[in-house]
């Protein structure tokens, strides 16, 4: 077992919320930290090469301005404010300088269909140096693979749900719904949906020694039937137990 990975809480997209800052934003992993709170964040690359901390692949939703992120160079996130603060996406370095190794970090590599390479070597060279708790998590087992050529000792976390709706062939949603994918990914632990449990393959990753990560809960119920089911949780909308928040 990794005990860091199950010692808090993580924040998904940090602690975000009214009086602490859009989600993935700078002041939203701040409030996480002073919690004591892991944090869960989102990565993927800008047109420069520049790694973003961002969760979708539209400015959209999030920035009220059309475009994708893809095409976005560093240099043009000044101009793009996160709902209606005055905050701006960040880049990966500055979020490592946040946190600072004060708590855990659970980094999504988003590849959308992208070539994996290219993101996961950007984001290793971002963490050279860096030396505080961190796992590259994923649905895309094919950027686990890269994590553990390029860098075998990282933390690898294979996420996961029952794809149900999402529109891929039936063979893709039974391989990735029961972690048959694993070989390629080898995660060191399962981050999975917890509206798809139980699921027998969760069941056996637990009892074979990997720790499970239960995401997206929502309220103190949901926590309840996580804990029984996983060995931590990746919460949203309200404030769970914490080491700094008992």
């Amino acid at each position: 077992m990794i005990d860091w990975l199950v010692r808090a809480p993580f924040a998904h997209r940090g602690l975000f919320g009214p009086d602490t800052g859009p989600e993935n934003s700078l002041p939203a992993f701040a409030a996480a930290v002073q919690h004591g709170f892991g944090i869960e964040c989102d990565v993927q690359l800008l047109a420069d090469g520049s790694v973003v901390v961002f969760h979708d692949r539209d400015t959209l939703r999030l920035t009220g301005r059309p475009g994708v992120m893809a095409d976005v160079r560093a240099t043009d996130l000044a101009a793009l404010f996160l709902g209606d603060s005055r905050e701006h996406p960040p880049l990966l370095p500055d979020v490592l300088a946040l946190v600072a190794g004060k708590v855990p970090l659970y980094v999504e590599l988003k590849t959308d269909g992208r070539p994996a390479a290219p993101l996961v070597r950007r984001v290793l060279a971002c963490l050279a140096g860096y030396t505080g708790p961190c796992c590259l998590a994923s649905f895309d087992p094919r950027a686990l693979a890269w994590v553990a050529r390029l860098d075998s000792l990282r933390i690898r976390c294979l996420i996961a749900t029952n794809f149900a709706g999402e529109a891929m062939p039936g063979w893709k949603r039974f391989v990735y719904r029961n972690l048959l994918h694993a070989g390629l990914a080898r995660p060191h632990c399962i981050a999975y949906d917890a509206r798809a449990l139980p699921c027998l393959a969760v069941t056996v990753a637990r009892r074979i020694g990997l720790p499970v990560l239960v995401w997206t809960v929502r309220t103190r119920e949901d926590r309840k039937k996580a804990l029984r089911l996983g060995d931590n949780i990746v919460f949203e909308g309200w404030i769970p137990p914490s080491p700094d928040n008992t």
